[in-house]
């Protein structure tokens, strides 16, 4: 057993030793182990790397407030970059709001109205039934315009914007003629 154990502790022994002769003493960027300044170069023993600010020279306190005010100023452009995304993108979800809201109305307005069935069969029934439609209204207003002539001639009183007025509103316009003319009738009986 004294003999296995043996190889076993020179090479425990051993491998660290050899592990730690392939490596090199690390220098800080560029900066030989012996230029480094000592807080560098007691990092670089512990084999770690030093902190950023302790490879830099001390720094007079002017040189220090110009970088800080350079520093703010890159901090508030940046935040002012941030601040631009957070409006733009405010504004594209108010646009896209807008844009649905509008495809919305669309649809519903487009689900209200009529459409002919049928292809051009079907349109040019609509087409004959709306013509026909429109023919009957302007009957309609002809009709009464008709009558509101023939009465202001049989009563021998009134005005040529009867007719008009009946001609343009139809029915509408009639009523009006109608309450004037019974406040005159009554108005002649008494």
């Amino acid at each position: 057993m004294k003999t296995y154990v043996l190889p076993i502790l020179v090479a425990a022994i051993a491998l660290p030793l050899s592990l730690g002769a392939e490596q090199k003493p690390k220098s800080s960027e560029g900066m030989m182990p012996h230029d480094a300044p000592p807080a560098v170069q007691a990092h670089q023993q512990r084999d770690m790397p030093p902190p950023h600010d302790m490879m830099q020279a001390p720094r007079p306190p002017d040189q220090r407030m110009q970088d800080l005010k350079i520093q703010e100023r890159a901090n508030n452009v940046q935040f002012g970059h941030e601040m631009q995304k957070i409006e733009l993108e405010k504004q594209r979800t108010e646009l896209e709001k807008n844009r649905i809201g509008i495809e919305q109305a669309r649809r519903n307005v487009q689900a209200r109205h009529y459409r002919c069935p049928g292809g051009r069969a079907g349109m040019l029934l609509c087409i004959m039934i709306h013509a026909a439609v429109l023919a009957v209204i302007a009957l309609v207003h002809l009709l009464l315009a008709i009558w509101v002539y023939l009465d202001i001639r049989k009563r021998n009183a009134g005005s040529g914007l009867w007719i008009v007025i009946t001609l343009l509103i139809g029915f509408f316009g009639v009523l009006p003629y109608a309450i004037v003319r019974m406040g005159d009738i009554r108005s002649s009986q008494q």
